[in-house]
């Protein structure tokens, strides 16, 4: 789960490369600056534009639903990267189970630039 402040009149954006059972790539770009949703068989840009600004809000994204209901027929498989970028500030709670260990990772941080993560798992 992330926490998000996202503050007024500034851009926002989560951009997800995801891999569907077929082991295609497929990008979704979620963002405030996009207006009209645009999808093609591999890539889809879709609006953020209704969050709500100047508060913290909890940013959580099922990634199952979202490959199933932008590209239909295809099933999700995995997270290849997740990227965010603009003006906002990120409180990140990370919770990992993984061969009977947990993990549990805090960061609180202000960025005005993109953060990239890349899974390889």
């Amino acid at each position: 789960m992330l926490q998000v402040f996202v503050p007024l009149a500034k851009d926002f954006a989560v951009e997800l490369t995801m891999t569907d059972i077929k082991n295609n790539k497929r990008r979704v770009v979620l963002s405030t600056s996009v207006r009209d949703i645009s999808m093609t068989p591999l890539h889809a840009k879709l609006s953020l534009s209704l969050i709500k600004r100047d508060v913290w809000l909890n940013l959580s994204i099922d990634l199952v639903s979202l490959i199933s209901d932008v590209f239909p027929s295809q099933t999700y498989k995995s997270l290849e990267s997740f990227s965010m970028s603009g003006s906002f500030q990120l409180s990140l709670y990370f919770l990992c189970i993984y061969k009977m260990c947990m993990a549990v990772l805090y960061i609180k941080f202000s960025v005005n630039v993109t953060l990239f993560c890349l899974f390889n798992l």
